[in-house]
Parts: C-alpha cells; structure tokens; sequence
C-alpha cells in the first residue's frame, strides 16, 4: 500500500511524495505501549500539531476553477463514495484538505504535472490544489475525510 501526497511545485500541482505503508507487514507488533495491550501493528502515515492544519502548498499554487463542497473554513466531513467505470471528474481545486483510501477499484488523480493511479489500499492526501479524477474500467470506490482551510480568492 501506498501513500500519495499531492501538492505543488513551481506553482502547479503534482505528486511531491509517495510513501509505503506496513512495508513491514511480516514484522513483529509495534512496541509502543499502548499497541502491546492489544497486538496491533499501526503505520503513522500523516499527523498535525494544530486544526486547521497548515498545508504546504504556496497560495500561487491554489489556482483554478473552484468546486464547493460546502465544507467552512475548520469544518470537516466524512464520506464514502462510488464513481461509476471510466468517469473523469475535470480539473478543479477544493478549499479543503482531503484525506482519502481507495477501498476497491482503481482510481487516478489527474495533476497539472503528471497523473497517479491509486490501486486498492493506497491512501492519499490532496493540499488544495488543482487536481482531477479518473475511474478505473471496473469503477471504484473511496473514503475521504475532508477539512476545510482558509480560502483563497481566485
């Protein structure tokens, strides 16, 4: 599984990292003392110091069309959805952080310097920025959890 952070460089919205997560599936439980009690395994993939959460993006790079999700400035919201096979969502950009797993399917996120597919499991993170979707053949489904950020004239 991977994890996909999307934000922007040199103005324009790409992926700027990708981590993998429970590369070490086949290990022992991790030692920490709350995850001994139960057994569990946990890879820390993302934390924030503060809400809202600061983003990494520059302002110059939250550029573009709009698309309201009716989400206020430290505000969030939680959803699942399904995108029918081969549907493409345009170029757009979102004030909100979003947080999100592909739970089946395959999906690509669309970026004004490239494009990544998502495979079942990967996580992803999108900073705002201008960014697109597209479905895999068979269609998909995700969750995301989004948070709204301060939002940007344009």
């Amino acid at each position: 599984m991977n994890f996909v952070i999307v934000g922007a460089e040199e103005g324009r919205s790409r992926v700027t990292s990708v981590h993998e997560v429970f590369s070490n599936a086949g290990s022992e439980p991790d030692p920490s003392p709350e995850s001994t009690k139960i057994g569990s395994k946990h890879d820390m993939i993302w934390s924030t110091e503060g809400s809202p959460s600061d983003i990494s993006v520059p302002v110059e790079a939250r550029h573009g069309e709009i698309m309201d999700l009716f989400t206020p400035y430290r505000a969030s919201k939680w959803f699942v959805a399904a995108m029918p096979p081969n549907l493409e969502m345009p170029f757009h950009r979102t004030d909100t952080i979003d947080y999100g797993t592909l739970i089946a399917g395959e999906m690509t996120i669309l970026l004004e310097e490239g494009e990544y597919t998502l495979k079942p499991g990967d996580t992803y993170l999108v900073q705002g920025v201008q960014h697109g979707w597209r479905s895999g053949p068979e269609g998909n489904t995700y969750s995301v959890i989004i948070f709204g950020i301060e939002p940007v004239a344009g």
